[in-house]
């Protein structure tokens, strides 16, 4: 060969230029094999022979063949060397979703959990095997009678219980065509094993209380039970003769029967020990009604529900209020909505007095003649009754009789005086016509020939200070103002001096506080009229039955007869009404309201004997 340094340098394995290197010029990438080496590549310096083979579909050893691994034979963009375990299925590569088929799709080395056939089956557990423990156990499988759902079709044993009696013949049904025939029918006495256990009519004694279930033990575990048994109240048929005590049933649900003691089984709020409710009822079933549960004045509301004195059929919780110093709407405040000049003081104590001279009501509005005013006066807590003799119990109209225009034959009060000229005369002695000293009276009360009485009553204590009394003549009885307190007990009396014919005369009651009732009592033609009144902001009244002296007169519950409800007490020695019971041909609370009044019938036949009996003692002169 030619060697010398003009010579080009050719594959040859000679330094043909004699430059030192060998083939310099054929060893493009610098990976020390020249083409002529066998490099079949030689812009790759990964790739000649003896080269490792890499991932990367090319022949880097240059042997002439591309291992299988770098190819991608399914298809899916990835080769075995790059990770595809399986490269003959498209949907396994690293990239792949883990689906419940028991291949490693994603080529991870695991599978799903469940996706493991276990048992050998063919079926794992995500593909719906109930129990990949056992082959037996799979969907398709068949069903067997082994207490087991083989089939996976969430039933057990279908198919087996043949009657539906909810046991199989793998479970011990001896009979499954007979519905009353399996291990948890009882056994009865017909020759035949009811409850599969392998005896018929078996007739142990089983309980020792002389009664096997052919004997007719109801329950032959309990010897408390049987046919000679004595029924007892326990909620069970104790003498096995289907029934059970009348009262022995929870009719109410309130968990007590009536031979326990519930005395209302149609109550579920009564029972023995519950809680008492204001409704009226023994609730607790002690015998007792709660005092505060009785509507003990007639209102229609107890204390309980809100009444503030049940003494008095006027005061209950939503009463219409009256101006009298009571707390008629049991809201906690007297007189509500009657203090018009608004210093916090009730109209009936702040505008003391009162007149009641029956030209005007307690509004201002004009009487007219011949009213009735026996409720007029209401506002104040006032009553007025007018009686007369032969009609003692009958209450009469009070009218107001016109002084300026009396009718025929009556008497003429148009000139009444009382200061000057003497008793009943005028001036120059005439009693016609019109005097000087005419107090323009108007509207009185005015009575008839006879006795003529008028029943006062007041809703609260009161003070009396004044009355004018109209033609008392000389030849009369003198009227009467007569005082009771709230137990119809005289307080005072106080008579007029008999002027004379068309007096006038102002009977100074004394501020006398107290009273409850007044009774005014006259003669044939006498009138009066101008009573001055005022609200006793210190007095209370009396309610009875509950110990307390209410008005302040030193003695508790007067006037009070019976007790009302009967109310047990603890003194075991105690009798009669004193141990709350019923005295005989005693009505409970007769003859007195809870508030002390005394019944108008009892009460105007009491004042009638009391008057008839002071008329019988003609007053010399003015009582003080």
């Amino acid at each position: 060969p030619n060697t010398n340094p003009a010579c080009p340098d050719v594959c040859n394995g000679i330094d043909d230029d004699c430059d030192g290197s060998i083939d310099e010029d054929w060893d493009q990438d610098g990976d020390g094999v020249t083409t002529c080496d066998g490099d079949c590549d030689d812009n790759d310096p990964t790739t000649y022979p003896g080269a490792p083979e890499l991932c990367d579909g090319i022949d880097n050893d240059c042997d002439g063949v591309i291992p299988a691994t770098e190819t991608d034979d399914d298809g899916d963009g990835v080769t075995e060397c790059d990770g595809d375990c399986d490269d003959s299925n498209v949907d396994v590569n690293p990239s792949a979703t883990e689906v419940c088929n028991g291949i490693d799709d994603n080529c991870d080395g695991f599978l799903l959990t469940g996706e493991e056939d276990n048992d050998g089956d063919g079926v794992s557990v995500c593909d719906g095997d109930c129990d990949d423990s056992d082959a037996t156990v799979f969907p398709t499988a068949t069903e067997l009678c082994d207490s087991i759902d083989n089939d996976c079709d969430g039933l057990v044993d279908e198919g087996f219980d043949t009657d539906n009696d909810g046991y199989t013949v793998c479970d011990g049904d001896c009979d499954d065509s007979n519905v009353d025939i399996n291990p948890g029918a009882a056994e009865v006495c017909d020759g035949i094993d009811n409850d599969c256990d392998g005896l018929l009519d078996q007739t142990t004694d089983d309980d020792a209380d002389g009664y096997t279930i052919c004997d007719g033990d109801c329950d032959d575990t309990d010897p408390a039970i049987n046919p000679g048994a004595p029924e007892i109240c326990n909620g069970i048929d104790d003498d096995c003769d289907g029934l059970m005590l009348a009262g022995e049933q929870d009719d109410d649900g309130d968990g007590w029967v009536v031979c326990e003691g519930d005395c209302d089984d149609a109550d579920v709020d009564t029972y023995p020990g519950a809680p008492e409710i204001c409704d009226g009822i023994d609730n607790d079933c002690d015998g007792v009604i709660p005092t505060d549960e009785y509507d003990w004045d007639g209102d229609g509301m107890p204390a309980c529900d809100g009444d503030c004195n049940d003494g008095d059929p006027t005061i209950y919780d939503g009463a219409p209020e009256f101006c009298d110093n009571i707390d008629t709407d049991c809201d906690g405040a007297a007189d509500n909505g009657y203090d018009n000049d608004g210093d916090g003081i009730p109209d009936c104590i702040d505008q003391c007095p009162q007149v009641v001279d029956n030209d005007i009501d307690p509004w201002g509005d004009i009487l007219p003649t011949g009213t009735d005013v026996t409720d007029s006066y209401m506002n104040w807590g006032i009553t007025i009754e007018r009686f007369e003799d032969g009609a003692l119990s009958i209450a009469l109209p009070a009218e107001t009789y016109d002084t300026s225009n009396p009718a025929a034959g009556e008497e003429d009060f148009g000139t009444p005086n009382v200061s000057f000229g003497g008793a009943g005369v005028g001036i120059g002695g005439s009693t016609v016509g019109p005097g000087l000293n005419d107090i323009g009276l108007e509207n009185v009360q005015k009575g008839t020939n006879g006795n003529t009485w008028w029943v006062v009553t007041f809703s609260s204590a009161t003070c009396v200070h004044d009355i004018k009394f109209l033609d008392v003549d000389a030849s009369e009885n003198p009227a009467q103002v007569i005082l009771f307190d709230i137990n119809v007990q005289t307080i005072n009396t106080f008579t007029s001096t008999a002027l004379g014919d068309n007096s006038v005369e102002e009977v100074d009651l004394g501020g006398t506080c107290g009273v409850f009732v007044m009774m005014i009592d006259s003669y044939a033609s006498t009138a009066w009229d101008d009573l001055t009144v005022c609200v006793d902001p210190d007095g209370a009244p009396e309610v009875c039955g509950d110990l307390i002296d209410n008005d302040g007169d030193g003695e508790t519950d007067e006037g009070c007869t019976g007790n009302g409800p009967d109310i047990p007490v603890t003194d075991p020695n105690a009798t009669g009404d004193e141990a709350g019971y019923d005295l005989p041909g005693v009505e409970e609370g007769a003859g007195c309201s809870q508030s002390g009044d005394l019944e108008p019938s009892l009460g105007f036949l009491l004042l009638m004997g009391l008057a008839m009996g002071i008329r019988r003692r003609k007053p010399q002169s003015l009582v003080n």
